[in-house]
């Protein structure tokens, strides 16, 4: 993949400290507007400048890149669009597909860009290249959409802050290769990012404090592409659909915290979209939840996870504390595509709240529902429709009855002390969790042929503990050691 990280170092390829691109060896330039548009014309590097100190250079115009080139602030270069124009355009535009050149920015910031409408987004950083941003800080930018950036070929982010920008997405990206790593996404006015890439991945991210306008769904991430997010901490992100994130692409998140995010549906999650009844199926909203933790999220409707999509399954990971008017945890709505169907694999769902079904809401066209090793405190309830409830064994519910577990290994009806859960907490792993205290029913709760349906090889709980730990595995996420 030709925006890798992990192949910057290689020898003579940009990023290295060696020869690349047309401009020869590592060279330093003025710390100036001329000095830095020498520097792109000289392309190679890593081309360096010569600032006495923290530097500010307000530019005149946009600087335009057509090359291969590596610039590198050094912590000290900020670069200015004075609220008039982008800061930087790369590549040509309406090429398709996008210039093979490969730009990286190291160790600046990029701030006061500014893109307005009918022209494309992209207030600091409009790309139809291939672009590498390491160490960066891009902010108070202004643009329709990408209002930091908008890069139409591949894009990597790392260990850098995209904060403060205004407008649509902070980040838009609609090229073949998206990857973002160790980097802060937060308090964007319009929301954290859209993405449409044929290949994401975001690592050990935090996207937070981002709020979507009411057009836009996803306050944090709007996805319709096919994205996996890992080791990453999605919070306190606002907007109608989708808090945390919508999804109306392919969506794999494993060890990750979805917390504190609001909306009217979805507080941490929205996946698909069942609002258009009459039009053509627009979306395929597959989400698949591993080793994770949706809580303390908030909305009208699906509290931790509001999902519409064909095919949903969630594993080895807590849901716990999201309040809703109508699923505290999860609200299902069926479509009529299709089937809609969620699984729930050694899940712990506890704590949630709503006034009808405060664990899970469904409604709609014949959504199903199945469930193994999971554990539910707190109620089902059917809205308007038909809903499936099937249970494949191995589950509990207290304090009632609700979830249809007619399996003869379920356990329904328990009291709280029966479950006896502990609070949500680090009990080791990325992620919190419940852990059941001594005595617990979901102890050796699972028969092994359940154990062996609800998880892929190697058996192992949400915090990557080996199951079993004693003569069977436990119910619910975690297996207690």
């Amino acid at each position: 993949m030709a925006t890798s990280i992990l192949g910057c170092g290689e020898a003579g390829a940009p990023g290295s400290g060696g020869t690349g691109g047309s401009g020869g060896d590592d060279s330093t330039f003025p710390c100036t507007e001329d000095g830095i548009r020498a520097a792109v014309e000289a392309g190679g590097g890593p081309n360096t400048f010569l600032c006495d100190g923290p530097t500010t250079v307000v530019t005149d115009a946009s600087i335009q890149i057509d090359d291969d080139v590596i610039l590198d602030g050094e912590g000290e270069l900020t670069i200015d669009g004075a609220g008039d124009h982008r800061v930087f355009i790369i590549g040509q535009l309406g090429v398709v597909p996008p210039d093979a050149i490969r730009v990286e920015l190291h160790d600046m910031t990029i701030t006061g860009g500014f893109a307005a409408l009918p022209e494309a987004g992209g207030g600091g950083i409009l790309s139809a290249a291939d672009l590498t941003i390491v160490g960066c800080t891009i902010r108070n930018n202004q643009g329709p959409t990408g209002s930091a950036i908008d890069a139409l070929g591949d894009l990597a982010i790392e260990a850098s802050t995209i904060a403060d920008n205004d407008g649509g997405w902070a980040i838009k990206h609609s090229g073949l290769s998206l990857s973002i790593e160790d980097s802060t996404i937060s308090r964007n006015n319009g929301g954290g990012m859209f993405l449409s890439s044929v290949r994401g991945n975001i690592f050990s991210t935090t996207v937070s404090g981002n709020v979507a306008s009411a057009a836009l769904g996803g306050g944090g991430i709007n996805n319709a592409g096919d994205l996996a997010i890992q080791g990453s901490v999605i919070t306190d992100n606002q907007a109608e659909r989708g808090g945390g994130i919508w999804n109306t692409g392919d969506l794999w998140l494993g060890w990750t915290t979805i917390s504190g995010n609001r909306a009217v549906e979805g507080g941490g999650i929205y996946n698909a979209d069942p609002h258009n009844p009459d039009g053509p199926v627009s979306n395929i909203g597959l989400l698949r939840l591993l080793s994770s933790t949706v809580s303390g999220n908030m909305a009208e409707r699906g509290g931790g996870i509001y999902t519409a999509g064909l095919w949903q399954r969630i594993t080895n990971s807590t849901l716990s504390g999201n309040t809703a008017d109508a699923g505290g945890g999860i609200a299902m709505a069926g479509t009529r595509e299709g089937p809609s169907t969620l699984t729930l694999a050694n899940t712990t769902m506890t704590s949630n709240a709503a006034a009808e079904g405060d664990a899970i809401w469904a409604t709609g066209e014949s959504p199903e529902l199945r469930f193994v090793g999971t554990i539910v405190e707190g109620a089902c309830a059917n809205g308007p429709g038909t809903t499936s409830w099937v249970s494949n064994g191995s589950n509990i519910e207290s304090p009632g009855d609700t979830c249809g577990f007619t399996d003869p290994n379920d356990q329904v009806s328990l009291e709280p002390n029966a479950v006896n859960l502990g609070p949500l907490s680090d009990n080791g792993g990325f992620t919190e969790t419940h852990l059941p205290g001594q005595g617990s029913a979901a102890i050796d709760g699972m028969l092994s042929e359940d154990c062996s349906l609800s998880l892929a090889e190697p058996l192992q709980d949400q915090r990557l503990v080996n199951r079993p730990v004693g003569s069977a595995c436990d119910v619910g996420s975690v297996e207690v050691e």
